[in-house]
Parts: C-alpha cells; structure tokens; sequence
C-alpha cells in the first residue's frame, strides 16, 4: 500500500509541474520548444503510471480516494493542446498563402469581406426600378453582376443577397433615377476596387464611392430620411394649354406654388397617394419634412424647375401623387380644399404625375453619423468630396434624360390634358366647372374638334395669363408659338388623330 501511495502522489506532483511548464511555453510561443515539451511529458506519463493492484480495493479504502483526486490523464491534455497548436499555425499558413497570392496578382483568392457603404448614381430610363426582378432589367442586376466580376463579391454572395446583407436605401420605381442611392453590402473593402466595378458597369450606371461601416449597418434600416427631386418644364403651373417654351414663372407663381406644397408637411395620412393601403392602416401616415420649388434654369429653349420633397419614408406611387395633387391645384383644375379631403377614408381620385421627372436626389443617415461619424475609427455617410462627380453624373445622363424626353415626346404636356379627366371628389368639382379660370377644359375640348385656337378668344392668349411671361425676338411672338395653341400641342394631336 505504501508503494501505491509514492505512486500515485509522485503522479499528481509530476502533472502539477508540467502543466506549469507546458503555460510557460505557451507564453514564449515558440513550437519546437513546445514539441519537446511534450514529447518529455510523454516520456514521463509512461515512467508515472500507477501499478495496477492484483487485489480490488474497496469504495471505502484510502487509496480509491486518493485516486479518485487524479484528474483525467496527462495523455488527453497534450492531446487537446496539440490539436490547437495544429489549427493556429495552419490558419497562420492559410493567412500567409493569400497575401503572397494577393502580391502575385492571383485573382481565384477572395480577401476578407467587410460590412460598406456604396454611392450610386443611376439613369432609370430602360430599367424596371432598382429591385431585382427575375425576368425583367433592373438596377441592382447589373451592380450584382459587376460586383462579382470585379471580384468583390463571392459566387454565394452573387447567387443569394442574403449571403452578403446587401440592402437598399430605397426602392426606386421603373423609370425612376437616383443621384445619391446607398447600398450596404458586405465586400472586399478596397478602394481599388471601385473602378473595377464600374468597368463592368453600362454608362448609365456608376458607383462613385464607397466607405466602410460598422458591422451591423443596414442602408434601410439607418436610412433617417429621403430626399427626392422632380424636375417638370415650368408651364406645368400655367393655366392653359396654348404656352410652352415661352413660358417664364414669376416669382408670385413659384410662391403661390410653395404654398401648395406646404399643406403637405407633417405627418398625415397618404393612403389615397398609394394603391392597396387602407385609411386604418399605420403604416399608411407618413412625415414629410420639406416640399418646396427650387430656382428655375433654362435648356436648350424651355424653362425647367424643379420640386424638391424630403421625408421619412415614401410609399409606392406617393411622391408622384402629392406633385400631380399640386400641379391639379396650381392650374386650377382641384380645389385646394382636395388636400384635406384626401387625407379622410372617403376615397379621391388622385393624378399621378409622370415617372420619367422623378430622381432619389440624396438619403441622410443623421442618426448614423451622431453616433459613429467622429468616433475616430469610422467614416460620416457625408459624400461632399463626390460632389462634383455626382453634379456631373446628373447633368449628363439624369437632366438629359428628362429634357430629351420631355422635347421628344412631350410627356408633361400630354399628361396635363389629362387632369380634368380626374373626379377628385364625387361631385365632380361641381365647384371649380363654375370658376371663369378654368379654361383648360373648355380649350381642351376645342382642341380635340379643332386642330388650331380662336385667335379672338383672350382666354387661349398667353397675355390673358397673369402668371405668364412671354419671350419675344424684336418684340414679336416666335411664329411657332404665337398666340393660340402651341407647336408641341398641334404635335401631340396629331399624333393622337
């Protein structure tokens, strides 16, 4: 009994100074030393071995309780250790493989992904919005396939989203542009990397930056608010039908607009601005922060402005719906009272303003960068140093755009016949018919049957317009447009006929 006891107490002090030793060599990290350790260790277990008793000892006795102190064998501790030792130093080789292939220019060897931001700039025009669809042309399809080609992101990532978090800022319509659209995906973080992707982008389509962002940023869900333009040639707010590139807004006009617009501000319900919403529903009240006309330029003969809206979140159709809702009103087709009305359960027959004016102008991350913008380890979602490209981006494809379209086929002017069409309510403006400014259906009409306007009726007169500016050379009408019905009108039915 006496040599089981020096046995097994010569064991335990035994593996008590090898642990020591084997923590000491872990600090030195040093892997051959560490190999020799336990290569001694083993040595030792097998000169430490308890001899095995012939006789069985009882649960009772004094040497079952001292064996019972033994912890597991000292072989399973190396064991464990070795298999660390083993994953450390091929994760080392692993990481040491791709940064020489990286130098090598290898292109088959992905580095580590992280969580960042994209600006995009996109022309809308042939794309059916910025969701991918299966089947149709969309935005985020060409940046997907880009991404992958430039070896941004994996083959998983490009097969499903959901693999790479990615996520949009907002979701545009068909037709519909963006000067400032954000994505967050998770992507190798290169700067370097950026003109990659947009060698495989079309024109149309441009990613102007990128920056990193904390791991759990989401492009929706951090998204503060949304600011969106639209841009519509300036004789949307005259009361007929006759003036079109000679049309100049005044100053009241643009005020009397901005007056419209500020009915809109605040939180109220939009379920009549959109299709499929209920007036019980939450989700169909909305905040708008700011609506309001900016300053009007001119291009290539005709006056352009544009109506710039700030808000949480848009619903589906919304934003067209409040302009074309203003524009029914300023021309005096809606009473202003059609606002209020709209906001109430009864439903109202709303315009919807064309897609081809609306652009995603910018998207704010306020609460973002309160947080993490000067924490001194990540970047502001501020893109002013991009600003120059951005204006650039707008002005050749967005602006362009929109223009062409606009003198190639008249979108606005065709659209604005339209509006008397509208009920607005169930009384069928019973109130606006007997105003003497609602002229626009009466001439609407006549045109239809006549091709050219009564030069004695003053009301088809640029002049008969109060909010009107008429551009003449050598104080005299531009013969296309001289007063009566307008070239691009004359166009438009003929078309039709």
């Amino acid at each position: 009994m006496k040599s089981l006891l020096d046995a097994t107490t010569r064991a335990k002090y035994t593996l008590f100074w090898l642990k020591n030793i084997n923590k000491l060599v872990r600090t030195l990290n040093s892997s051959s030393s560490r190999i020799v350790i336990v290569e001694n260790m083993a040595e030792l277990d097998n000169t430490c071995t308890v001899p095995e008793k012939e006789e069985k000892l009882s649960d009772n006795s004094p040497e079952k309780e001292i064996i019972g102190t033994l912890k597991r064998p000292l072989q399973d501790d190396t064991m464990i250790e070795d298999e660390a030792l083993i994953k450390r130093v091929k994760t080392e080789q692993q990481e040491d493989e791709k940064a020489e292939d990286g130098k090598k220019g290898k292109s088959n060897v992905v580095p580590r992904k992280k969580k960042c931001a994209l600006l995009l700039s996109y022309c809308g025009a042939g794309y059916n919005g910025m969701q991918i669809n299966p089947g149709v042309k969309t935005i985020e399809e060409e940046l997907v396939n880009a991404l992958y080609k430039a070896e941004a992101i994996t083959e998983d990532g490009k097969a499903c989203l959901g693999k790479m978090s990615f996520q949009r800022c907002a979701r545009t319509d068909k037709g519909v542009s963006a000067a400032r659209q954000v994505v967050s995906l998770k992507m190798v973080p290169e700067q370097s990397i950026v003109p990659k992707i947009n060698e495989h982008l079309p024109p149309e389509i441009r990613v102007i930056a990128m920056k990193r962002t904390t791991r759990g940023f989401d492009a929706k869900g951090n998204c503060s608010a949304r600011t969106y333009e639209y841009l519509t040639p300036t004789y949307a707010f005259a009361k007929d039908y006759q003036t079109t590139s000679n049309y100049r807004v005044s100053e009241d006009k643009i005020e009397e607009v901005n007056q419209v617009l500020s009915k809109f501000l605040g939180t109220h319900n939009y379920h009549n601005f959109t299709s499929g919403k209920r007036f019980d529903d939450a989700s169909a009240k909305r905040y708008i922060m700011k609506f309001k006309c900016g300053k009007p330029f001119e291009k290539d003969g005709r006056e352009y402005i544009t109506l710039s809206v700030k808000g949480q979140s848009f619903m589906l159709h919304q934003i067209r719906k409040m302009i074309g809702l203003a524009l029914a009103i300023v021309r005096g087709v809606a009473p202003l009272s059609t606002i209020e009305l709209a906001r109430k359960e009864k439903k109202v027959d709303i315009p919807k303003a064309p897609a081809v004016g609306l652009v995603l102008d910018k998207v704010h991350f306020d609460a973002y960068n309160r947080r993490y913008g000067d924490d001194g380890i990540h970047e502001s979602l501020e893109w002013d140093e991009n600003e120059e490209k951005i204006q650039k981006f707008k002005d050749d494809f967005i602006y362009k755009h929109i223009i062409d379209t606009e003198m190639r086929q008249a979108v606005m002017l065709k659209w604005l016949r339209t509006l008397p069409d509208h009920s607005y309510t169930d009384e069928r403006m019973e109130e606006i018919q007997s105003k003497p400014d609602d002229n626009s259906s009466k001439l609407h009409t006549k045109t239809d049957a006549n091709t050219t306007a009564d030069p004695a009726d003053k009301s088809c007169s640029p002049i008969g317009s109060s909010d009107t500016k008429l551009v003449t050379k050598g104080g005299e009408a531009d013969k296309n447009e001289e007063v009566g019905i307008s070239e691009d009108l004359r166009e438009v039915v003929k078309q039709e006929k």
